[in-house]
């Protein structure tokens, strides 16, 4: 008798801890522009604009803008990070927009257009008794966009564009 006890208690518990309930959850990672100024001295690259544009409005109607801040700078190149806006989910980093970035050292604008990322979310799943969430990091790549510059030329490698002096 006590054999069936412990055997129907060990299948009850499997059976608890088997059920699990899985949600879906947006990324909240994602790639941003990164923008490298080679051959800049510091005062040279240290007054950067940027400026946020309603998409398709041939950078006539300004949404909004900001003085982007230096994330580092290492050697002769002064790096720019996160120019497409800072924002803590995929919704606050709304892509509906162009931007165009002005070095007031020597006027160079390079505009953005079209930024696509993609909308990845993923699967986290708990069982019934235990919290053990197994959410796995993701990551919302830069899928494409197009770019211009009015003096000189651009690099782009995925994510990063280099501006040479």
């Amino acid at each position: 008798m006590k054999k069936k006890y412990y055997t129907l208690l060990i299948v009850f518990l499997l059976f608890i801890t088997s059920c699990r309930k899985c949600s879906l959850y947006e990324c909240t990672l994602y790639k941003t522009i990164t923008l490298n100024f080679i051959g800049y001295t510091i005062p040279e690259a240290d007054t950067v604009m940027i400026y946020k544009y309603q998409q398709d409005s041939n950078y006539t109607i300004l949404a909004d803008s900001v003085m982007a801040m230096a994330t580092a700078y290492n050697g002769d190149t002064t790096t720019y990070e996160f120019i497409d806006r800072r924002a803590d989910s995929l919704y606050k980093l709304k892509t509906e927009y162009d931007i165009e970035i002005v070095n007031s050292f020597d006027t160079k604008r390079i505009r953005i257009s079209d930024i696509e990322r993609e909308h990845n979310a993923v699967e986290s799943c708990h069982g019934w008794l235990s919290n053990n969430h197994q959410l796995i990091d993701c990551e919302n790549k830069l899928l494409s966009y197009n770019y211009s510059i009015n003096i000189g030329s651009i690099l782009t490698t995925e994510n990063i564009i280099f501006v040479p002096k």
